[in-house]
């Protein structure tokens, strides 16, 4: 399996493209985009705060995820969850800390067996973490993952909503990490 980060314009369709697939499949998304590449948050692909690494086996991508580090841009959770990430922000500003997010984090369900994918992933998304120099992480998901990110990363649900717009109206929790500790943990798996 080779990993690596999204450089071109092709990298980047490929990405919006996957996303779009798998979210159809989990039913985030009701009326695809016609060229079949779902820009989740545009404003936040293809900046140099965001990198998005690709899993690719045999030529064919099969898993994605993405990390920004906070900026001009924001975050992907500024959108759902906004008092509760500026708040999370400010105290990150007060105590010298650098805050970033970890988003559309995708695999073809094929892909998913083994843990393989995943797990190469994320050990790539913390690595990038770590590069940039990011203290705290934020991330958003289905309630229904909530515990199994508990239990593997450690992250801490912070807020909740029961409908976010980004995925359909499909409920969601925003989970905080602590990348040092985050790095620590997964690194003992």
């Amino acid at each position: 399996m080779k990993i690596r980060v999204a450089r071109s314009q092709q990298d980047w369709q490929d990405v919006w493209r996957l996303t779009c697939s798998v979210y159809r499949q989990q039913c985030y998304v009701q009326s695809p985009p016609e060229d079949g590449c779902l820009r989740h948050y545009p404003h936040l692909d293809q900046i140099t705060e965001t990198t998005a690494i690709m899993a690719e086996e045999g030529g064919e991508l099969v898993g994605t995820i993405s990390v920004t580090e906070d900026g001009p841009y924001g975050l992907h959770v500024d959108e759902t969850f906004p008092a509760k990430v500026e708040q999370v922000r400010c105290a990150c500003d007060r105590s010298g800390k650098r805050l970033g997010a970890s988003w559309r984090i995708v695999t073809r369900p094929e892909s998913r067996m083994g843990f393989r994918v995943f797990r190469k992933l994320v050990t790539a998304a913390i690595g990038d973490m770590v590069r940039r120099g990011l203290d705290v992480t934020l991330y958003s998901f289905n309630p229904r993952h909530e515990r199994a990110y508990q239990r593997l990363l450690g992250l801490e649900t912070i807020a909740r909503t029961e409908h976010d717009w980004s995925v359909c109206g499909a409920p969601a929790v925003l989970m905080l990490g602590r990348v040092e500790a985050l790095r620590k943990r997964w690194r003992r798996r």
